[in-house]
């Protein structure tokens, strides 16, 4: 009887846990630093990558509503290059505004890509300022996702305008399109690249020509390490 009343007080610790996960945690001091509690739902993981793993598969993105401030931003962003904007009907229609919640080892390999930028560009301090102060961070916009080039480039635009040039001629009017809004560190740039300068530049900027109504607007950013950049939004629209 003695040995039945220790195995349900051990099954009750173990269920326990399961239903109230903050208060053993609470209560034992040295878990409060190991465990990764979920900042979106609050589920529990003993392990980082665990935590990696749930946020990729059950919250990579959600949809923000109209009310939200981050939404009317990323539609400012969006609408602001298209010269066509005051025309009726519209260029383009905003469907949905989608945040993408990186993982901690996504924004840790951005972070970590940030510092080995800044270290490169702190020997010579005079040509490269911006690098030394946030790694030359700008905001781009991506349509092709992240697959690289014959050269091992990653395109993107300043402008949702000249972003959606290409896509515009591989998709009917109406047809529901998406890009990226992201973050991305440009390093240290070049004007051209008529071959391999990874050694001397970090990003390369392609003046190919465009006849398209937001072609000069803006050129081409070519980065070459994918960890330069950070998916922030998702943008489905038609037009």
């Amino acid at each position: 009887m003695h040995h039945l009343r220790k195995l349900s007080g051990c099954y009750y610790d173990q269920c326990h846990a399961v239903v109230g996960p903050f208060s053993w945690v609470s209560r034992d001091p040295s878990l409060r630093a190991t465990v990764s509690p979920c900042p979106h739902c609050g589920e529990i993981f003993m392990k980082p990558q665990s935590l990696d793993t749930h946020q990729a598969l059950t919250h990579a993105v959600s949809e923000l509503g109209p009310e939200d401030t981050s939404r009317n931003i990323v539609e400012i962003i969006f609408h602001s290059s298209w010269l066509k904007k005051h025309a009726q009907p519209p260029v383009c229609r905003i469907d949905k505004v989608l945040k993408i919640h990186n993982t901690s080892k996504t924004t840790a390999k951005f972070e970590d890509y940030r510092e080995t930028i800044k270290t490169k560009a702190n020997k010579l301090p005079k040509m490269y300022p911006r690098c030394i102060a946030d790694g030359n961070e700008l905001l781009r916009i991506i349509r092709d996702g992240f697959a690289p080039d014959s050269l091992g480039r990653i395109t993107t635009t300043a402008s949702s305008g000249r972003a959606d040039e290409t896509v515009r001629r591989m998709s009917s009017y109406g047809e529901l399109r998406a890009m990226l809004v992201c973050r991305v560190i440009a390093g240290r740039v070049k004007k051209s690249c008529e071959h391999d300068c990874q050694e001397e530049c970090d990003s390369v900027v392609s003046s190919r020509s465009s006849v398209g109504a937001c072609s000069n607007l803006d050129e081409l950013l070519l980065v070459f390490n994918p960890s330069a950049i950070l998916p922030c939004f998702v943008v489905i629209y038609s037009g």
